[in-house]
């Protein structure tokens, strides 16, 4: 079964994307130093498959924003730092989460229609154990977060277009991503899924903006999804809370999954 988006599956699926912080191997602690600049392929197929190749380093910090829906925060793989500030906006359904993954420890704190669900307000560190049945696990991802390199490994007709690359991807294949759900694709059409796309890279060749443009077959221009990635290589994370700002998640909690 696809996977629900991640703002109407709740606080269960930011367990899901914590794991992203968890599942790779991580060098000893620190930042590293910035990647050396490489030239750039000429082929533009070349280059947006080498724009995403640094996203796997797991040091960036990024935005999305798709609809109701957005999110920004960092990924530190080098010490298996995740950090994720999301919110969902609609008239029917509000919901405000943090995330945060330092090292082993997984906590969120969110509020739902404007008050807090679950420990009083404070962070709530989460047993991963106690949901390891759930399908929303699946969300666990590789080191990218937002998912746009997923989403421009089916990209085809790529073309060099008023300094951007863009071309058309297919928003079926893609697994895990948190903006894309049955939903949107029942908008667009089950039938056809190739949306347009536009990616912008920064000076050195990566991945800086990525804008899908959603339409659908009767319902024309739906929205946009836009993905963000920036500080490539020099994210320094945030402290973890201390021990009087976190409580263990209450066993309750874990119904929700």
């Amino acid at each position: 079964m696809r996977k629900r988006v991640l703002a109407v599956a709740s606080t269960a699926v930011l367990i899901g994307l914590a794991g992203c912080g968890q599942a790779s191997d991580s060098a000893a602690g620190g930042t590293p130093a910035v990647s050396a600049t490489t030239a750039a392929p000429a082929d533009p197929v070349a280059r947006l498959k080498a724009s995403t190749k640094e996203i796997e380093a797991g040091n960036y910090r990024f935005e999305f924003k798709g609809g109701p829906l957005s999110g920004k925060g960092y990924v530190h793989k080098p010490t298996k730092g995740t950090k994720l500030d999301m919110n969902y906006d609609d008239p029917n359904f509000k919901i405000s989460a943090e995330l945060w993954v330092v090292d082993t420890a997984t906590m969120v704190r969110l509020t739902r229609g404007g008050q807090p669900v679950g420990g009083g307000g404070k962070w709530m560190k989460l047993d991963l154990a106690k949901a390891k049945d759930s399908e929303l696990l699946e969300y666990i991802a590789p080191v990218d977060v937002p998912g746009a390199a997923q989403v421009l490994a089916t990209a085809t007709d790529v073309v060099e277009k008023d300094g951007a690359l863009t071309g058309m991807v297919d928003l079926a294949k893609p697994q895990g991503v948190p903006t894309i759900d049955e939903n949107l694709l029942d908008q667009i059409s089950r039938s056809v899924n190739r949306v347009p796309f536009s990616a912008t890279l920064d000076d050195q060749g990566r991945l800086a903006k990525l804008v899908l443009d959603l339409v659908g077959p009767s319902a024309g221009h739906l929205s946009t999804l836009d993905f963000t990635y920036t500080d490539y290589g020099t994210v320094t994370p945030e402290a973890a809370p201390g021990a009087t700002e976190a409580v263990d998640a209450p066993a309750d909690f874990y119904d929700e999954l």
